[in-house]
């Protein structure tokens, strides 16, 4: 109908004025704002946590990679070192067997020239003796 009246509100409940309702239903309503506000406090938080949770997680695996690297050159750089190390040794060893070898001819070449002179001078000594020998007559040779 067209009658514009201002609805009525509704009785409110007796013994329970309508201002104290309005004013628990305000507290309610700013208590649960303030909850939602630490919600989204408390998420934003758990997020900035996560994120330098993921962020020191690729550092730590970073570093552990690089680490990796470093130990895996200087494992490289140690067996070439050994690898260089034994090539000196084995040429080392030939050039000591080489060495010996011809120490070894050497000396029985020095062993067979002394040979030869001790025979040569036990022959002059021979001749000199039988030198002697002839020229004092005495002796078992008679000339």
């Amino acid at each position: 109908d067209g009658n514009m009246a201002p609805k009525k509100k509704a009785n409110p409940t007796p013994g329970c004025p309508e201002d104290e309702i309005e004013r628990n239903l305000q507290k309610i309503k700013d208590a649960l704002e303030e909850a939602l506000e630490t919600g989204r406090k408390a998420v934003a938080k758990g997020n900035d946590l996560e994120k330098k949770e993921k962020k020191t997680f690729a550092e730590a695996e970073e570093a552990l990679k690089s680490f990796e690297r470093s130990c895996s050159e200087k494992i490289a750089e140690r067996d070439d070192l050994i690898r260089q190390l034994a090539d000196r040794l084995s040429e080392y060893e030939e050039d000591t067997k080489a060495t010996i070898t011809d120490l070894n001819k050497k000396f029985h070449t020095l062993l067979s020239e002394n040979d030869s002179l001790q025979q040569e001078i036990a022959r002059q000594e021979a001749r000199k003796l039988s030198e002697v020998t002839v020229s004092t007559g005495d002796g078992l040779v008679d000339d």
